[in-house]
């Protein structure tokens, strides 16, 4: 059986991809939980090259570099982090380059 966390899971499908039916949802207790937001909520990227990161970590993976004034779709806040889309890319940016 295939076990996800609610993140990974929550990932795959912003992405657009489909989570099997089969899949079991874990739930750790370490694990951030994202504020889900309204859909159409647009913000602002603040900082010179700020940095989209494939998981909401200052350590994850760079996916892109965001020029200041680059208008990102926001999916989910949490804390430090914010789940956005930005063009074809979906990541996590940190929210103190984010205005709403």
């Amino acid at each position: 059986m295939l076990k996800l966390s609610m993140l990974a899971a929550a990932a795959l499908v912003a992405v657009g991809l489909s989570v099997p039916a089969h899949a079991e949802a874990t739930v750790s207790r370490d694990a951030p939980a994202f504020d889900q937001v309204a859909q159409n909520t647009t913000a602002t990227i603040t900082g010179r090259g700020v940095r989209l990161r494939a998981q909401p970590s200052p350590t994850g993976r760079v996916l892109a570099r965001l020029a200041r004034g680059t208008r990102v779709a926001v999916l989910a806040r949490q804390g430090d982090w914010v789940n956005v889309r930005a063009g074809r890319r979906t990541g996590y940016v940190a929210s103190q380059y984010v205005s709403s």
